[in-house]
């Protein structure tokens, strides 16, 4: 399954992530308050996420990252490609 991880800790709640993400499964979790103060963003629906990092590459603190989940990698047919680092836009693979 991929994975959309959010640092709370450092999230702002600006979001341009809700509204870049095309499954719309980023909300203000308005529930939670940072140590600075905001609402931090969470993810309402983690299996729909498609690992297509849009909302990590919009992020103008960097704290999202996505992790594609282990269907994709074993699908890949270069697997040391897939698997040797991470790509631009906070994707690990």
């Amino acid at each position: 399954m991929n994975r959309v991880i959010i640092n709370e800790a450092l999230c702002k709640g600006c979001r341009l992530c809700i509204d870049a993400c095309p499954k719309d499964i980023l909300v203000l979790d308005t529930g939670k308050v940072n140590a600075k103060g905001y609402n931090p963003i969470s993810c309402t629906d983690m299996p729909a996420c498609t690992a297509c990092a849009i909302c990590a590459r919009i992020c103008p603190d960097s704290v999202i990252s996505v992790e594609r989940g282990t269907a994709l990698k074993s699908a890949s047919t270069d697997s040391k490609a897939t698997d040797s680092h991470a790509d631009e836009g906070g994707i690990s693979k």
